[in-house]
């Protein structure tokens, strides 16, 4: 995936009900085609799994971050967010989690520098969250 809408430094965390993906985009009009692409195909691939025809992803939000503290806040948000919804019950757990770029961080930043990305967010809920996004104008578009 990362070759084929290519992409660079893609975190993500995938819980049951919801992702979070953090990326570079070289070019603006690949994000509709990446949508579709996880959308579509993860939709596609339960419906077919349940035998239902709904929609599974139903809304999103991209945000333009360009300040790295804050950008580092929201990676350890989306890596940590198994752990936040209890999809794993610690840190060893995540370790092995396949649905969270928890290891890919960890191989190029260290284990101890993740753990502090995650645990620096992991008490915010999404709401709380967002509005630190939004409240930094000068650093989101």
């Amino acid at each position: 995936m990362r070759d084929k809408f290519q992409l660079t430094n893609f975190d993500f965390g995938i819980i049951s009900n919801h992702y979070h993906i953090v990326t570079y985009f070289k070019k603006a009009r690949i994000i509709p085609q990446l949508l579709q692409f996880v959308n579509g195909g993860s939709a596609y691939s339960l419906n077919k799994i349940t035998g239902n025809k709904q929609t599974v992803w139903d809304e999103y939000h991209i945000y333009l971050i360009e300040d790295e503290e804050l950008i580092t806040k929201v990676r350890g948000y989306v890596i940590g967010n198994p752990l936040k919804h209890n999809e794993v019950k610690n840190f060893e757990e995540l370790k092995n989690y396949p649905f969270s770029s928890y290891n890919s961080i960890v191989k190029n930043i260290g284990e101890e520098t993740a753990n502090e990305y995650i645990k620096s967010v992991i008490e915010l809920d999404e709401n709380k969250f967002i509005t630190i996004i939004k409240n930094n104008p000068a650093k989101v578009r």
